[in-house]
């Protein structure tokens, strides 16, 4: 007499295994595609951004006179570039134009206003540009703005200042002014990079958690990967640009890990369904009907079902992962008719007739392209045992109360 339940080892054949690799693909493809849409979005808010700058730009060109228009076909040139970048290296390229011609403009004003009226409404126009630029001297260029407001004050008591100090004080006007925006476009620059890493890398991961769910498949260290992204927005709003950048790039390494892992995961899974779906096709040529209430999926990624003869027999397939073979799966089948006639202390003529269904099924997974070993079971001599962890640890799905979690998007 036999011991139940019999076990064999299913391997997918080529063709069935491409066809794993490219449902892969796809799903590669799909989150690519929803990473390219997200990073699309955030390009358009930062063009927006840098492009809030360009109203102002125009109304100063409006009223430096003819002397502008050369200023203001680079500005609007610029302004194009920025509009139609299609990346953020081309965006990074557009906004070094676009603060170019904003430096020219800046030039052009600070000259307008050496050159026109008495020496102190040439220093009443001088302050005004600094006053309008007061929100972010003091960020990007803090020394020198105390220095420039000091000496601004000094010119504005004297009665009479020259041109000479005039001329001089236009010249610092514009190169602290030179200063505070290139800081300031570097700054933005690198915010942008930093805004986008975390923007990514959070679309990146709930597309995961998404794939996960839809599989019933927790996604390894997605919580802790979820605290570090709210970390980084953190960083963020306190400005620690280069902290974000630094802990962005592990965290991407960390996120490429769980891809990695859930893939591993998903494909199994994949690789199982089909192993159980092709044993599956064959049930109605041996009596058998899907019970389709019985289905089950647990959360180590184990799959099966139960059938039954009616008035009759129910058998129960199960598929889960062979841990001592990186691309074999164990295959459980149980009959109650074998567990009955062995619990009255004879099992031989049930269990034959569970060999018979097996070797059907298994001719059928055959012919899917599914590679099955021999059966075998506890105990019996000359043939491969199943794994040390196997035949403890799985039992058949009796009652709607034994399933483990049901996925209701697949039936075979």
């Amino acid at each position: 007499m036999s011991r139940s339940p019999k076990y064999s080892f299913a391997q997918l054949g080529k063709k069935v295994r491409d066809q794993v690799h490219h449902d892969r693909d796809a799903r590669h493809l799909r989150r690519e595609a929803a990473a390219a849409r997200r990073r699309d979005e955030l390009l358009a808010v930062a063009r927006s951004e840098i492009l809030q700058r360009y109203g102002p730009l125009a109304t100063t060109l409006a009223g430096l006179g003819a002397e502008s228009i050369e200023r203001g076909q680079a500005l609007e040139e610029a302004a194009g570039h920025v509009r139609e970048a299609a990346s953020f290296t081309e965006l990074a390229a557009a906004a070094g134009e676009f603060e170019r011609a904003e430096r020219g403009i800046r030039a052009m004003r600070a000259g307008a206003a050496v050159r026109s009226g008495r020496p102190a409404d040439r220093i009443a126009a001088l302050a005004a540009m600094v006053r309008d630029a007061d929100a972010e001297r003091g960020r990007y260029d803090p020394g020198d703005a105390i220095t420039l407001d000091s000496r601004l004050a000094q010119l504005r008591s004297v009665a009479e200042p020259g041109d000479a100090e005039v001329d001089d004080l236009a010249d610092r006007v514009r190169e602290h002014l030179d200063r505070v925006a290139a800081a300031r476009a570097e700054h933005q620059e690198q915010r942008r990079r930093a805004a986008v890493r975390i923007e990514l890398l959070a679309a990146r991961l709930a597309g995961l958690r998404a794939d996960g769910q839809a599989a019933h498949v927790a996604l390894r260290d997605g919580d802790r990967a979820g605290e570090a992204i709210t970390m980084l927005r953190a960083h963020l709003a306190r400005g620690e640009l280069a902290d974000v950048l630094r802990l962005g790039a592990a965290l991407e390494r960390r996120v490429d890990a769980i891809e990695d892992d859930l893939d591993a995961v998903l494909d199994q899974i994949a690789e199982r369904r089909t192993v159980l779906t092709s044993l599956v096709r064959a049930l109605p040529a041996v009596g058998f009907s899907v019970d389709a209430g019985s289905v089950m999926e647990s959360k180590d990624g184990a799959i099966g079902l139960r059938a039954s003869r009616p008035g009759g027999d129910t058998v129960a397939l199960i598929v889960e992962a062979e841990t001592e073979a990186d691309e074999s799966h164990r295959v459980l089948y149980a009959s109650e008719a074998v567990q009955h006639e062995e619990r009255a202390g004879h099992g031989t003529a049930a269990c034959g007739s569970l060999l018979e269904i097996i070797d059907v099924l298994q001719e059928s997974a055959g012919r899917d392209g599914v590679v099955m070993s021999p059966v075998t079971w506890e105990g019996r001599d000359g043939q491969r045992r199943p794994a040390s962890n196997a035949p403890r640890r799985l039992s058949p799905p009796a009652t709607e109360s034994s399933r483990h979690e049901e996925n209701p998007s697949w039936r075979p």
